[in-house]
């Protein structure tokens, strides 16, 4: 689909020794997966259309979780993907905790997809994107990638809204982007508050430290989904340490906040499943529903994309806690070999190594 839209699915067929019905029933999983997101498979070409910013999300997403076993994916793309990546990070133009190498993945989607003229000049302007995310007055000098593609700079920056979630009440950026908000009194803000105190009513949860940017996250996805404005892909890569745990009830109190918003906020009706979706991992991992949360730190002496990759994982883990100094951890997380008893050497993707992590963070304390 990126590397060569001009195929057909009868060179792809050939290509792999398939025949046309043979390929047919082998992409029918991925066309009915990609329907729940409104975009449809082609076959001549082969290709993927619908509304261009989620086809970019989808596309992103997929070849995140394609490469993470640590393939370059897109090799002729990857030195100017990288630059741009830089840049945009340096204008304080995405989330300074995503990931560095998924941030260069989103890029690489727009250039590939630039490349093949398919354009979103219907989607939100930059300005207005970087003034609704606390962004504005804080972006430095725009490189040339973000002058030429305005449209696919805003759109790097809500998505990485959406998957770099903020580990400090301290972050500068989190607290314009909070304050924002609540100074205008926006919908967004109106509907994350709403959802937070009805939450905190019905399962209850504390004020400490590490709950204080719930707002925060829930409201950077609340606006990311609302700008972009279509079904949003749901499928980060995760690997659970355990199921993660849930509540009915919370599922049932957020479907009924929905369906009986006012008229005034009756356009998130249409989004509310994309948003339930990533509400409910962000209020359990608050409320935690009685699994103990182990505090981690990360150890820095890893190579960059087993650190990112660590740092996903973590996230989808609602019994781990990211902090950002070691002393302040339970625990310091590493996939070398560690003598120090404070070290626990885990393997990122093996579901064991969550729950002996769990297990070695409760006796601990």
């Amino acid at each position: 689909m990126l590397t060569q839209p001009q195929r057909s699915l009868e060179d792809i067929a050939a290509a792999h020794g398939l025949s046309a019905g043979t390929a047919v029933r082998r992409l029918r999983p991925l066309r009915n997966f990609l329907a729940h997101f409104n975009v449809n498979l082609t076959y001549s070409p082969i290709g993927i259309e619908g509304y261009e910013p989620v086809v970019r999300l989808t596309l992103s997403q997929l070849i995140w979780q394609m490469g993470q076993d640590g393939a370059t994916l897109f090799p002729y793309a990857e030195k100017q993907a990288q630059m741009v990546t830089k840049q945009l990070q340096d204008a304080r133009l995405v989330v300074k905790n995503c990931p560095f190498l998924r941030t260069q993945n989103m890029v690489a989607i727009a250039m590939l997809r630039n490349q093949q003229e398919h354009t979103m000049p219907a989607f939100q302007p930059l300005h207005k994107v970087v003034q609704l995310t606390g962004y504005s007055g804080v972006v430095g000098a725009r490189p040339g990638f973000v002058v030429r593609n305005p449209h696919d700079t805003a759109l790097i920056h809500l998505e990485t809204l959406l998957v770099g979630n903020f580990h400090s009440e301290a972050d500068t950026d989190l607290q314009r982007f909070v304050q924002y908000h609540n100074k205008c009194r926006s919908a967004c803000w109106h509907l994350v508050t709403g959802i937070t105190q009805q939450a905190r009513t019905l399962v209850g949860y504390s004020s400490s430290h590490r709950n204080k940017v719930l707002v925060g996250n829930m409201l950077a996805v609340t606006v990311a989904i609302d700008l972009i404005g279509h079904n949003i892909p749901t499928f980060d890569p995760i690997a659970l340490g355990g199921k993660r745990p849930t509540s009915d009830s919370l599922e049932r109190m957020l479907k009924q906040l929905f369906a009986t918003l006012p008229p005034s906020m009756g356009h998130f009706r249409s989004l509310a499943n994309t948003m339930i979706i990533r509400y409910i991992p962000l209020l359990t991992s608050v409320i935690n529903l009685g699994v103990p949360t182990v505090g981690i730190a990360l150890d820095p002496e890893q190579e960059q994309q087993v650190y990112s990759a660590m740092i996903e994982i973590a996230r989808s883990v609602p019994s781990v806690q990211i902090v950002n100094n070691e002393q302040d951890a339970d625990i310091v997380v590493t996939t070398r070999l560690s003598a120090d008893p404070h070290y626990f050497t885990l393997a990122p993707q093996s579901r064991s190594s969550w729950l002996a992590l769990e297990k070695k963070g409760s006796t601990m304390r």
